[in-house]
């Protein structure tokens, strides 16, 4: 969806990037990971044998760091986000279309928040697949207004693209199509009105991988976006566009004309 690319402003390097931004995904990703993670860690080879035979790990001041289990039963969570008003609940994103509530008292409640699962591109692979509902930003008076957005992958457009970077000979077709869209709670705080999207930006992706996903309101009140490059590997193939240095054929992410992908956007 093109029409809206003179509202978006394409961010082509961390620089410009607020710093709330730029480490929110990977501090909520890590936290969450370790909520559901079972495994038991094994010590690096350098530390004691005895390093992490405790649950909880001795730190500077008699302080201590627990591994503590908040909710489990997700398919594939892959976000954490705090909702900005007082209730203290916290949201999780389940890549396969769901977008879950941990309560304030840390009860995750049987009845998702958010059901889009009928708008993904299917099938989404058991195994491992890099498609899905991949992000979540409330707006910033979202106690007053009830807005929030979401980052997902739907069925892909017809036709496909007309580069070929490389010229890998790769089908020319799109894989998805990268939606960002604004939802609305309902009268139930727990509980999104699945009937109130509207899309805000969509662009076709050329392959399943490299799809970005993570979306972050910034200081200055704009809707950062980190847009998938377009996939394959070493950003070339069809949707890729021709590199401005020897070293590599294609460049969606060093393009800032040719289309969005490979870039952080601001709305």
């Amino acid at each position: 969806m093109h029409s809206v690319k003179s509202t978006l402003k394409k961010i082509a390097g961390l620089a410009r990037l607020p710093v709330a931004v730029a480490w929110a995904s990977p501090l909520f990703v890590a936290f969450l990971l370790l909520q559901s993670c079972k495994r038991e860690l094994s010590p690096p080879k350098t530390e004691p044998e005895n390093a992490l035979q405790s649950k909880s790990l001795k730190v500077e001041g008699n302080k201590a760091v627990d591994v503590k289990l908040v909710a489990d039963n997700f398919v594939s969570p892959v976000g954490l986000v705090a909702v900005p008003d007082k209730s203290k609940r916290l949201f999780v994103i389940d890549q396969v279309g769901k977008i879950w509530i941990i309560d304030g008292a840390g009860n995750k409640l049987p009845t998702p928040f958010l059901d889009i699962s009928s708008k993904l591109v299917t099938p989404l692979s058991p195994g491992y697949d890099e498609r899905g509902l991949l992000g979540l930003a409330f707006h910033p008076n979202y106690a007053y207004n009830g807005k929030f957005y979401v980052f997902y992958t739907a069925p892909p457009p017809p036709g496909g693209p007309t580069s070929d970077a490389g010229n890998t000979g790769l089908p020319k077709v799109w894989n998805n199509m990268t939606t960002i869209s604004e939802f609305r709670v309902s009268s139930n705080p727990n509980m999104a009105d699945a009937g109130s999207e509207r899309k805000i930006l969509q662009q076709p992706h050329p392959q399943s991988n490299h799809n970005g996903g993570t979306i972050a309101f910034g200081p200055d009140g704009y809707l950062y976006i980190a847009i998938g490059d377009g996939g394959n590997k070493n950003d070339i193939g069809p949707g890729h566009v021709e590199d401005w240095y020897a070293f590599n054929a294609g460049g969606n992410g060093q393009d800032i004309e040719q289309n969005l992908l490979g870039n952080f956007l601001r709305n």
